[in-house]
């Protein structure tokens, strides 16, 4: 099963090849957060939202509603993302469990 979009899939293809893996599963952080976010996770086609690859913050119309969509760098080899209703200004940090 494909997550990606059509133009996930093309933006993904243009990436030289050391970072198409780590983009792929940033992508796959993405959509995973704002499919659960929206409160349905994958029962929803993935392919149904667009959220750009690559880290960053994406604003996407989906369901409905706009959503903040960051990748967040949890260590070196760490991702992980989250969706937020709405259009959030502020910066997302991530701070180390002590």
């Amino acid at each position: 099963m494909s997550i990606a979009t059509a133009q996930e899939i093309d933006l993904l293809r243009q990436l030289p090849a050391g970072e198409m893996h780590s983009s792929f599963f940033d992508l796959w952080t993405r959509k995973e957060a704002l499919l659960k976010a929206i409160g349905r996770g994958f029962l929803v086609d993935p392919r149904q939202a667009e959220v750009g690859i690559g880290q960053g913050r994406s604003y996407v119309t989906f369901d409905a509603g706009v959503w903040t969509v960051e990748t967040l760098a949890v260590s070196a080899s760490v991702r992980a993302a989250v969706a937020i209703e709405g259009e959030l200004a502020t910066e997302l940090v991530v701070r180390p469990f002590l």
